[in-house]
């Protein structure tokens, strides 16, 4: 009941479609990897959580799958809350910000900006902004709720 997939080009691949397919992956990932080659990481996640619609993603590979069906979750709410389990691509200046708990995994060697996994820091209201919803980066964030339902579901 999991999937390995490899990833070589992350930073190239920063749209949001890709962004929602590779969220459930990443945020509920049983191992992520990370490999430094050349001037480029290349990320490994395992993940009961199959890759979204990622029929426009290159770079991303599938080196292992077992036999049983992986877990489909494709909700993502709209609002920027605090609270919830958020995945995306930004600068760590920004990520360090708006997120806490987070882990960051930077997509090339010098480790300015890159995909993470963390927690919505604050809530976005008529007098805040998070600077990631302000300078649009490509998010995927689901509520606490969802996710507790979710991880008690599987």
């Amino acid at each position: 009941m999991a999937q390995t997939y490899e990833f070589d080009n992350v930073s190239g691949n920063n749209t949001a479609a890709n962004i929602d397919a590779l969220g459930p992956q990443f945020l509920f990932a049983d191992q992520v990897a990370v490999r430094h080659e050349v001037d480029t990481n290349i990320l490994q996640t395992t993940s009961r959580f199959a890759l979204g619609d990622g029929s426009s993603l290159t770079g991303g590979v599938l080196i292992a799958d077992d036999s049983a069906a992986e877990t489909q979750f494709e909700q993502s709410v709209g609002k920027y809350v605090d609270g919830n389990l958020i995945f995306g691509f930004a600068p760590l200046t920004e990520i360090k910000n708006d997120v806490r708990n987070y882990i960051f995994y930077p997509t090339t060697g010098d480790a300015t900006q890159g995909i993470f996994t963390g927690i919505c820091n604050s809530t976005q209201s008529q007098d805040y902004t998070p600077l990631l919803v302000s300078n649009s980066r490509n998010i995927y964030m689901i509520s606490a709720e969802q996710a507790a339902a979710l991880t008690r579901s599987i």
